[in-house]
């Protein structure tokens, strides 16, 4: 039973990642070889592969903290120089917006207002075209049967016209490189807790969520009540794992 990386017994390698990997060699040959400790002479050494393992792990996170300490000191002088004026460029954006937004309010009523008239306009030329050609169909001459054509043509325009999409409210400096326009966001905010959950309880992604903290929670409370049955809140159930210290 001496099969225990024998270097860094009883002081720390300096090298934790090979270290890491002796251990993790040792680990996988007990594994195989071992399915179950049988005696204590086999308990004791294995105590001491579980301490050995332990140790590497912290000699591991104290290396990698060390490795870490510089970049970290240096990503936070970072975050120190750009917060502020980060911070303060994004107040002057609010603030530019919240100024270009009530123009660009205008500027789509305008479109809106247009598209409206255009739809409008294509209601008239069809009730001027039924008209002209109920005339000429009356009439019977040539005139009224041209001044019907020239009604069902400017019909065919109105429509086209009325058609088209309406356009979104737009404006581009000289020097920009990319127009501002209104964006519209949809999003729901909650007005009654119950109603909400009620909406989407039946949801699997709301369940598991929902099933992943009231475990969390139940765990908790196994831990504070060591188990007790008595305590155990409806649909879970209370167990216990034992391992090593």
């Amino acid at each position: 039973m001496t099969d225990l990386p024998g270097i860094g017994h009883n002081q720390r390698p300096p090298d934790p990642i090979g270290r890491m990997r002796d251990l993790i060699a040792t680990a996988n040959r007990w594994s195989a070889e071992r399915p179950a400790i049988t005696d204590s002479e086999m308990a004791g050494v294995a105590q001491e592969l579980l301490k050995q393992l332990r140790d590497n792990r912290a000699d591991l996170e104290t290396a990698m903290k060390a490795a870490r300490e510089p970049l970290d000191l240096a990503v936070a002088a970072i975050r120190v120089k750009y917060r502020d004026p980060l911070e303060l460029i994004g107040i002057a954006i609010t603030l530019m917006r919240e100024k270009l937004a009530p123009w660009l309010n205008r500027e789509q009523d305008r479109l809106d207002a247009e598209a409206t008239e255009r739809a409008q306009q294509a209601r008239d030329a069809a009730a001027q075209s039924d008209a002209a050609r109920e005339t000429a169909s009356q009439s019977g001459t040539v005139e009224d049967e041209l001044a019907a054509q020239r009604a069902e043509q400017q019909l065919a325009e109105a429509r086209r016209s009325a058609t088209k999409p309406v356009g979104r409210a737009r404006v581009r400096g000289d020097l920009s490189d990319r127009a501002s326009s209104l964006r519209v966001t949809h999003f729901a905010v909650v007005v009654d807790e119950e109603k909400a959950l009620r909406s989407y309880g039946k949801e699997p992604s709301v369940r598991a969520a929902a099933l992943i903290v009231a475990t969390r929670l139940a765990s908790a409370l196994a831990r504070e009540t060591k188990g007790d049955p008595k305590h155990c809140p409806a649909g879970f159930e209370f167990r216990r794992k034992e391992m090593a210290s």
